[in-house]
């Protein structure tokens, strides 16, 4: 899945946005941000887990 920070209108029409941060935003930045058109071979950091939650 992605976490964007800002907007990505190529990504219009091809992905669904299911879910946001409600908590743990700092661990989100954190992580390391790349521009995969720049580095495409750099597969980026590994998420261990994520917790879905519906309300």
């Amino acid at each position: 899945f992605f976490i964007t920070f800002g907007p990505t209108p190529h990504l219009n029409g091809g992905y669904t946005i299911f879910g946001q941060v409600i908590s743990g935003m700092d661990v989100v930045e954190g992580l390391t941000r790349r521009d995969p058109d720049q580095f495409p071979d750099y597969s980026g950091d590994v998420i261990e887990s994520v917790t879905i939650s519906v309300q």
